[in-house]
């Protein structure tokens, strides 16, 4: 008996700590973190074991070797008695789960699936960043399963090398989702081979409003053309780049609002037949697709085939936000339509068609998500309900009436919205407030029962660009919030520390690794330490 307290005894002395008080600082927190009184030497040269056809080592050590080449780790590819040994493990049963041991002389990664086992390795960075000298145990897994972030490249256009440089910030982050906004009022940026004058007069609007540097708070006009688009060849390499980082591209197809462009390159389209031009103020115009045509529908169903043809993933964002009636009430193909099928008024339009663009794609083996304001007219619970409008309002009712949703409620989630409560300092941006805190503290399931609860399928931050027009921005808006974002879709509420132990986190694990990536980020956290 005294033996094998003496052996617990000894256990429990070896066994320094556990996450909050953890030498080494992880965002987004992990499970557990357990180290251990034994050394670990860091070699100056980290080699890592070949994993099945190599391709995911290739990808971490161009990803990670700029960033931690600053701290005098050179990153290769090794062979059995490599410095990081990968593997997947059936004994690990969790979704997305992985474990990393760090032993005297080597670090095992070990991983439900090849996803869990990238999100190790993003752990792995953060380790090797701090200089991690001690044996431990990290077991970690994430809270939801949709764990993404936007870009709008209408109302601003960003080249192939920005994008990827956006996927390759989620990456770090453990994102695991682009939705990628490519159609809009304001510019149509995704090539479509039946319909050339979509990006020939549909990418380029006559002027544009751009980022403010001058600190007035305003946009700064520029009285010349804009725009720009993206080619089938460029959308195939950039969703491989996703791909190879573990993310699935979502492209979201604007149906039926926000589609001037779409309008301006083909005004048989519209209502009103035209003509229109491709807008240059933000906002919502009452130019919407035409319902009432079976015109539009064919050229709804055209886009869609090569759309479905360019992007591998389940989800097809059809948007159905903001979509003003007025035209329609007054069109007389769409009131022959509602006349046709019974409708009482404007609102069942767009769930006809919402549900004639689902039950299409559904033969393509793919599911819709909708803006919450599809449940307006009704849809059905195959759709996936993307709430933002009123908060988490939207999604408590679509998930109550049995639909998936995925959580970006506005007042925590639109990171074009100014980083403090006083602006001090700051750029023009959206009208609200969204400092750091308020992300970190965001609950996507909150007002929710059990069973509403199982339909969030996770969280998403939104990067709209009306007030944003250059790469250095959007890394800007985007950091540190991301990183508060990415713990609230990855990590559980009862293993969180608290907020200012989130701040001591993200100071010595993903501060430095913007500074080496050579991204632009704010500094406002650091009005928050105490």
């Amino acid at each position: 008996m005294m033996k094998k307290g003496k052996t617990l005894l000894a256990v429990l002395l070896m066994l320094i700590s556990v996450v909050a008080s953890a030498s080494v600082k992880i965002v987004p927190e992990p499970v557990e973190i357990h180290e251990y009184s034994g050394k670990f030497t860091l070699p100056s040269e980290v080699t890592i074991s070949d994993f099945r056809d190599g391709k995911m080592v290739d990808t971490y050590i161009e990803l990670s070797s700029k960033i931690l080449k600053t701290k005098g780790v050179a990153l290769k590819k090794g062979g059995k008695n490599s410095t990081v040994k990968l593997s997947i493990s059936k004994k690990i049963k969790g979704e997305g789960e992985y474990i990393i041991e760090v032993g005297k002389r080597d670090i095992r990664i070990q991983a439900a699936d090849e996803d869990a086992l990238w999100c190790g390795l993003q752990t792995l960075t953060q380790l090797l960043s701090q200089g991690v000298d001690r044996q431990m145990v990290i077991r970690d897994e994430p809270r939801f399963g949709y764990r993404g972030a936007m870009l709008d490249c209408c109302r601003h256009f960003f080249s192939v090398e920005d994008v990827k440089s956006f996927i390759d910030m989620m990456a770090v982050h453990k994102l695991n989702r682009f939705h990628w906004h490519l159609t809009e009022d304001q510019g149509w940026r995704i090539e479509i081979k039946k319909y050339p004058r979509l990006t020939e007069i549909g990418s380029v609007r006559e002027s544009t409003y751009m980022t403010n540097y001058s600190g007035e708070q305003c946009d700064s006009f520029v009285d010349k053309p804009y725009g720009g688009f993206y080619t089938q060849d460029d959308i195939r390499e950039i969703v491989k780049y996703a791909q190879d980082r573990h993310i699935v591209t979502i492209p979201e197809i604007e149906i039926p609002g926000h589609s001037v462009a779409a309008l301006a390159s083909y005004p048989w389209l519209g209502c009103t037949g035209g003509p229109y031009k491709v807008r240059v103020k933000w906002g919502i115009s009452e130019d919407v697709m035409c319902i009432g045509k079976e015109t539009t529908w064919q050229f709804i169903r055209d886009v869609l085939d090569e759309v479905c043809q360019l992007f591998p993933g389940e989800l097809i964002h059809i948007g159905g936000d903001e979509t003003p009636r007025k035209k329609w009430s007054e069109c007389p193909d769409c009131q022959a339509l509602m006349k046709k099928e019974g409708m009482t008024e404007e609102a069942q339009l767009q769930s006809w068609i919402t549900t004639k663009v689902e039950n299409y794609l559904a033969t393509k083996g793919k599911r819709i998500i909708g803006w919450d304001e599809v449940l307006e007219g009704g849809v059905s619970t195959k759709c996936v309900v993307m709430s933002w409008l009123k908060g988490s309002v939207g999604g408590q009712k679509a998930a109550g009436l049995g639909n998936d949703v995925i959580m970006t409620d506005k007042y925590h989630c639109y990171f074009d919205c100014y980083q403090t409560d006083t602006r001090e300092g700051e750029l023009f941006a959206h009208k609200r407030n969204i400092p750091l805190e308020k992300v970190w503290s965001y609950n996507p399931i909150g007002g929710m029962d059990d069973a509403s609860a199982s339909h969030v399928l996770g969280v998403q931050c939104n990067t709209w660009t009306e007030h944003i027009s250059s790469m250095d921005r959007v890394y800007f808006m985007n950091l540190p919030r991301m990183a508060a974002l990415a713990e609230v879709a990855w990590s559980t509420p009862a293993s969180l520390s608290g907020y200012q132990d989130f701040l001591q986190r993200l100071q010595s694990s993903l501060i430095p690794i913007y500074q080496a990536a050579g991204w632009n980020f704010a500094e406002f956290y650091k009005k928050d330490i105490k």
